[in-house]
């Protein structure tokens, strides 16, 4: 189930300037719709902390590190899926693609909430009979929505049962630190999810397990998805009790390059190392101008082979953040170059797929 929450809560990071908190709303432009992609990576969960509940909150994840592969989850019609038939009522589906598996998960949209009738992969299908709101639409500050859910998972001689409980509050409100300089308001949604299985062979029961996920997300104005999530899992087994924890980041920002300036001044002439680095297969690049002028930012093969431009314009003098999508390169060492006038800057970076 991780996978398919994680679908759900990580999207698109944007970078926008803002000098003061205030309460955000979730609104029903927080739902996904077909087109919609993004990309997550894990972080190292070393003293990151999701702090407590309240206004005014200062959040500092300035200091996050990569610890894993990134996963990139799109969003399409339900109708162009190969388990369809499986789902009547859904009108999107999400995918992830690991190694030579796709998993979907099937949805509606209606009534400003996303629902989930269940997913399905080439490991099984499972179904809700009473249908999980993983999302409601719209949650101001210190609103909260609960739902029941129950269904089975279905394969080959085997069945899971499952049912549960879902439950979400819009408890906190403040300011936002992440990587790169990026420092924005925020809100943050604290997500409890609880379920209790059993597994079936032939008819007979072979295992039990509770699992409760407890998971924060913070979301910034104007964006779509949250910047970074952290999700707290425990789970019973036969008796036997596991925890973890796992921090998501999402490595996409927001079109426009005048649109992802930073808060500051540009002081100097700076371009910064691209983080996450490695990465695959989206990173984003720093650079400072202190004078506006004519501005390009492009990345090069090691045979001086242009395959990627990402600024070729004007901009205003300031702090900018670029995303950077090599999902069509092959792994290994570039070159990306700033210039501006006659000075340019360069720094290397390397994809890992």
């Amino acid at each position: 189930m991780k996978i398919f929450r994680a679908a759900l809560i990580l999207g698109v990071l944007g970078l926008v300037r803002h000098s003061t908190p205030a309460q955000i709303t979730i609104g029903p432009d927080r739902i996904p719709a077909v087109g919609d992609e993004f990309t997550t990576v894990p972080m190292d969960t070393t003293n990151v902390e999701e702090g407590t509940a309240g206004g005014n909150k200062t959040w500092n994840f300035s200091g996050l590190t990569v610890a894993g592969p990134s996963q990139t989850i799109k969003y399409a019609n339900a109708s162009g899926t190969p388990y369809t038939g499986q789902f009547p009522g859904a009108n999107l589906a999400s995918m992830v693609v690991d190694g030579n598996d796709t998993s979907y998960a099937y949805f509606s949209t209606a009534s400003n909430k996303l629902t989930s009738f269940g997913y399905a992969s080439a490991n099984g299908i499972m179904k809700y009979n009473n249908a999980e709101i993983q999302l409601a639409t719209p949650l101001i500050f210190n609103d909260q929505f609960s739902d029941l859910f129950a269904g089975s998972w279905v394969g080959e001689g085997w069945e899971v049962r499952t049912g549960g409980t879902i439950s979400f509050h819009n408890d906190s409100y403040g300011t936002i630190l992440l990587p790169g300089g990026v420092v924005s308001p925020a809100a943050r949604v604290k997500f409890v999810r609880q379920t209790n299985d059993t597994g079936f062979v032939g008819g007979i029961p072979f295992y039990t397990s509770r699992m409760t996920t407890t998971s924060y997300e913070w979301f910034i104005p104007g964006l779509k998805f949250p910047v970074l999530q952290i999700a707290y899992y425990v789970t019973v087994a036969n008796g036997n009790t596991t925890a973890s924890k796992h921090v998501e980041y999402n490595t996409h920002t927001a079109t426009g390059v005048e649109g992802r300036t930073q808060p500051g001044v540009a002081a100097d002439f700076r371009l910064d190392q691209n983080f996450p680095n490695p990465f695959n297969p989206s990173t984003t690049i720093g650079f400072q101008i202190p004078q506006s002028g004519k501005v390009s930012l492009k990345v090069y093969n090691l045979l001086g082979q242009e395959v990627a431009t990402l600024v070729d314009e004007e901009l205003s003098s300031g702090i900018y953040s670029i995303p950077f999508d090599a999902q069509g390169l092959a792994s290994g060492t570039y070159l990306y170059r700033l210039q501006t006038g006659t000075t340019v800057l360069s720094r290397k970076l390397t994809l890992v797929k």
